[in-house]
């Protein structure tokens, strides 16, 4: 596998433990507890959403300037599967940016 690949690989397994860790309940309520319940509701999602970015960009970044290799190629029946799943992931983002206020 090439070096690329792994980078960014590890990239999105950094951003997927950052996410998983602020999601803990456990997690919510220390910074709810230290920054006040007043600001942890103004505060804490934009707070979140500015560091998934920071975490999330070095994977992007990676992507973008890795030499054109294609990680993996389907043809045929998978081909049509993956783009369904695809089309679910894109109207789940839809559905969830609708119902955020």
């Amino acid at each position: 596998m090439p070096r690329e690949t792994i980078n960014i690989i590890l990239a999105l397994l950094a951003f997927g433990a950052f996410h998983s860790i602020t999601a803990a309940t456990r997690v919510k309520s220390f910074v709810r507890a230290q920054m006040g319940e007043r600001n942890y509701q103004g505060w804490y999602r934009l707070l979140y959403n500015v560091l998934s970015f920071v975490t999330l960009a070095p994977a992007f970044y990676l992507a973008a300037v890795a030499p054109g290799q294609t990680i993996w190629s389907l043809d045929g029946a998978f081909a049509a599967v993956f783009k369904a799943l695809q089309f679910v992931g894109v109207l789940g983002l839809v559905i969830s940016l609708l119902q955020i206020d």
